[in-house]
């Protein structure tokens, strides 16, 4: 194909904001790529996961206010998470370590925030598997402050509700921004050499 991926991406954008299908925006590359495309079941293949692929939170508005919100909720469980580890490090003396035992310790302790943070990049460029990461390992995480807090109810009960609603939008946002992103579409056969493809949403 003639196209490049950069090109295919601004053509899908700029149609997608025009009202044009995917099912259109496809049937216009592949005729422009001419019957040699067609026939080819990886270049086909190609540019309907392109076009698959195309974030759909770009373009609509609601979905960037639950973007927002998720990516919020994680910042403020990660900062109500510091929150309640300090009295602990001040309790046992670790801030009085040296920097480099101080910088192991937080490390060690935030591993699973520090997670959160590397997905939320790829979660702002709208990376559907890094949604799908986020909604498993905060899934994990509400598990995990539960469990431990009624083995060992330490924490404070309104910072205890309030992380494990924190955990619980993060969750559902992620969620939905993950199963929102999913265009499915099918490769069909038309004769004995040329493929077509049919998106399905």
């Amino acid at each position: 194909m003639k196209s490049t991926f950069l090109n295919i991406r601004r053509f899908t954008r700029e149609k997608l904001n025009e009202g044009w299908s995917r099912q259109q925006i496809f049937d216009h590359l592949i005729e422009k790529a001419g019957s040699d495309a067609q026939k080819d079941y990886k270049k086909v293949a190609r540019l309907a996961t392109l076009i698959a692929r195309f974030p759909l939170q770009a373009l609509n508005r609601k979905i960037r206010w639950v973007k927002t919100l998720m990516i919020l909720s994680i910042m403020g469980a990660i900062g109500l998470s510091w929150l309640e580890q300090l009295p602990l490090a001040r309790m046992l003396g670790l801030l009085e370590l040296p920097w480099y035992m101080i910088t192991l310790w937080i490390l060690g302790a935030n591993f699973f925030n520090l997670l959160n943070l590397l997905l939320l990049g790829p979660a702002i460029r709208m990376n559907r598997k890094a949604y799908l990461w986020i909604m498993i390992l905060n899934t994990f995480l509400l598990a995990r402050w539960i469990w431990s807090w009624a083995l060992a109810p330490v924490a404070v009960v309104p910072i205890l509700i309030l992380m494990a609603l924190l955990r619980t939008i993060i969750v559902v946002t992620s969620g939905f921004l993950y199963f929102k992103s999913n265009i499915a579409f099918d490769i069909q056969k038309m004769g004995q050499s040329l493929y077509h493809v049919i998106f399905r949403t």
